[in-house]
């Protein structure tokens, strides 16, 4: 396993989704080896080339201990690249995943749209996190036929349950007036917390109360908070940032609604995570995981670019106990189940004898 998005000490959240996947694997008894980066971007070109320098040498051990199976990179472009690299060197196939963020770069850079037609060109399969993705990365790679796949990073259920809302209020020091709003994740423009903070202030005078807590970090913090001053919500909205992972499931259970209203994402995991303890969600609808959601049932579908559309979708949402329909939503996207359907399309990559 190849990937540029890796946890690490002091950066547990970065890249999750993938650590979970090779935990997963490990569990069905399959020998994983990974190569990883845990550099996030940005610094310029150097420092972004050092980087993938450091992972391609540390790739090219990882195979040179043991010739593996099949190589799979995270991410098409450089980690793509590099696994594909690799695994000519060692003679076996090799299978890519896009996520989200490569597949944007490819469509707004002709440089790497070129590289990522390279990268794709002899993977034996390439794997989306959702159908809008795999759309998208046909729209530039053209026709992949049937080496195309949806499958996404998937949730661990062990994780995310549902538990007494009370008990983990009270854990996290959450009290509020009114409901408890969750959004958890990268506080970063295309979220669009902006919006989501007006939305709240116009949601929390119709309700006489409420609180949002943002629980991540990211260059958005400052603007975010001054907004919210501005507002005159700053004393119930909470940033909370540096939360670890084991603690995520936590801050869900004490919610009474999770909000992701993105103007673009891969996926939106948290938006299945949230539904697998059991609580509702307001999503954009353009975020692909919100055809899990059961608009009036499970949660409320909103536009991301309407403040009132948002509105709307909170005073919904707060009010539904969704239970044990929104963890039947979530099972379908449970990570050991998705890591068992991919593990399905990479056998096939295999040389019979091998297989």
């Amino acid at each position: 396993m190849i990937t540029n998005a890796y946890p690490s000490p002091e950066r547990p959240s970065f890249g999750i989704y993938v650590a979970r996947l090779v935990a997963a694997l490990e569990l069905e008894g399959h020998d994983v080896s990974v190569a990883a980066s845990s550099e996030v971007g940005g610094g310029g070109r150097v420092r972004a080339l050092r980087k993938y320098a450091r992972l391609a040498l540390r790739a090219r051990a990882a195979a040179g201990r043991g010739r593996p199976d099949i190589v799979w990179g995270h991410y098409l472009v450089p980690t793509g690249t590099i696994a594909r690299r690799v695994a000519r060197a060692a003679g076996v196939p090799y299978a890519l995943t896009a996520h989200g963020t490569d597949v944007v770069n490819a469509e707004t850079s002709p440089r790497l749209r070129a590289a990522t037609l390279k990268a794709v060109g002899d993977a034996c399969a390439i794997f989306a996190v959702s159908s809008d993705l795999a759309a998208r990365i046909e729209a530039v790679a053209g026709p992949l036929g049937d080496r195309l796949h949806v499958v996404s990073a998937g949730v661990d259920l062990d994780a995310f349950v549902d538990g007494d809302a009370e008990v983990a209020v009270a854990a996290l020091g959450w009290e509020s007036d009114g409901p408890r709003v969750l959004y958890a994740g990268n506080l970063v423009p295309p979220k669009n917390l902006r919006r989501l903070l007006e939305a709240f202030a116009a949601a929390r005078a119709t309700w006489g109360g409420g609180s949002l807590a943002l629980v991540g970090g990211g260059p958005e913090i400052e603007p975010l908070e001054a907004r919210a001053r501005e507002l005159g919500i700053g004393d119930c909205v909470r940033f909370v940032a540096g939360v670890p992972p084991p603690e995520v499931p936590r801050w869900m259970r004490a919610c009474d609604v999770t909000c992701l209203v993105s103007e673009r994402e891969g996926f939106g995991l948290t938006v299945i995570e949230a539904l697998a303890c059991g609580r509702p969600v307001v999503v954009s609808r353009g975020v692909p995981s919100s055809a899990a959601v059961s608009e009036g049932v499970t949660g409320a579908l909103c536009d991301a670019g309407d403040v009132d559309d948002i509105t709307a979708a909170l005073v919904c949402a707060a009010a539904l106990r969704p239970g044990g329909a929104a963890r039947g939503s979530a099972e379908p996207y449970g990570v050991r189940r998705e890591a068992a359907r991919a593990v399905t399309v990479l056998a096939r990559c295999l040389p019979a004898a091998r297989r």
